[in-house]
C-alpha cells in the first residue's frame, strides 16, 4: 500500500515535508511493528514458509536479496515487503551519498 511504500522509500532518500507528515499521521494511527519484534514471525510463503524471519535472514540472505531485486517498485505481496523491511532494518541499504566517492 502507499503508506508502506512511502515508509520504505524514506529509508533510501529524504521524503518531502508532506510525505513526512503523511507517514507521521499513519504511524500515529497504526504504528509499524518494530523489526526486532518480527524476528520470530513465520515467513509464511514460498519454500521458506515454515522458517522465521530471523532464520531466513541468517541462513539464506541471497534469497532476501533476490526478493529485494524482484520488489523494486514496492508492488509485491505485503508479506514479502514486511520481510524485506525486517532485513533492511538489520542490513540497511547503502546511503547513495556515501557511494558518490567510489
Amino acid at each position: 500500500d502507499y503508506i508502506n511504500w512511502l515508509r520504505r522509500e524514506s529509508v533510501y532518500s529524504t521524503p518531502s515535508p508532506k510525505a513526512k507528515e503523511l507517514i507521521g499521521y499513519a504511524d500515529s494511527l497504526d504504528p509499524p511493528p518494530h523489526p526486532e519484534s518480527m524476528k520470530d514471525q513465520l515467513v509464511g510463503f514460498g519454500k521458506y514458509a515454515s522458517m522465521t524471519y530471523k532464520e531466513l535472514y541468517e541462513e539464506d540472505p541471497d534469497y532476501i536479496n533476490w526478493l529485494r531485486s524482484e520488489s523494486v517498485d514496492g508492488s509485491s505481496n505485503p508479506k514479502v515487503m514486511e520481510l524485506i523491511g525486517y532485513a533492511d532494518y538489520l542490513d540497511p541499504p547503502p546511503n547513495p551519498e556515501s557511494m558518490k566517492d567510489q
